[in-house]
């Protein structure tokens, strides 16, 4: 921990930072799968069954206040939107 010359603790700013290029980051991975789905066509219910996944985790991916999405959710929601699965996953 480090402080400056007024006795404050530095470094908030880096980890602010960091939230904000983690927040941008999902932001951009929801809008992809977002676009890759209406795309597809797809509602939400038959995506979750022709991925294997359960609906309520796969709609949460969907939601910007949603839990940051599993690699696997990620991979499973690529693969059937035919999007770029390494990209994606690098978002989340």
């Amino acid at each position: 921990m480090k402080m400056d010359t007024d006795g404050h603790i530095t470094g908030g700013e880096r980890v602010q930072d960091e939230q904000n290029d983690l927040d941008v980051a999902l932001t951009e991975l929801r809008r992809r799968l977002s676009d890759g789905l209406a795309r597809s066509g797809l509602e939400k219910t038959p995506l979750a069954r022709r991925t294997g996944l359960v609906r309520m985790p796969m709609s949460a991916v969907f939601q910007s206040d949603g839990p940051v999405p599993s690699a696997r959710t990620v991979a499973a929601l690529a693969h059937r939107l035919h999007l770029p699965g390494e990209e994606l996953l690098e978002q989340r």
